[in-house]
């Protein structure tokens, strides 16, 4: 056997073995990264939101209701683990995390409060 007729047969054990591991893992939805900041803010994205009244106004003021100012927080956004308050055991019933950003060249710091099926926005400055 020569060298093209084994790198065809590589070939195709290798398209063969992506299409099996394909139908078996393609439509998971997976991330790369494994770092807390990163794990925390695609958590925080998955889930729906609600403001509190003073958080509503801050955002009406800050980015005039758009929601990309809050899509931008949870895609670049810095978690402040010191501040905030996570679960561990039963300590705090709902994390409350502060997310520093910049959108449009102006810092923003958002609190939210991790709920089980939602996001509460606590303020946002």
């Amino acid at each position: 056997m020569n060298f093209r007729q084994r790198l065809l047969r590589f070939a195709i054990g290798v398209a063969i073995g992506s299409a099996i591991a394909y139908g078996f893992f393609g439509n998971r939805d997976w991330q790369c990264s494994y770092f807390p900041n990163q794990r925390v803010l695609v958590e925080l994205s998955k889930k729906s939101w609600s403001f509190s009244e003073t958080a509503d106004q801050q955002w009406e003021a800050m980015a005039g209701r758009d929601s990309l100012a809050i899509t931008h927080v949870f895609s670049s956004g810095d978690v402040d683990f010191d501040r905030s308050q996570m679960t561990t055991r039963h300590e705090v019933e709902s994390a409350i995390y502060i997310i520093t950003a910049t959108w449009q060249d102006q810092a923003m710091e958002v609190e939210v409060e991790n709920h089980a099926d939602s996001i509460y926005f606590i303020r946002l400055q």
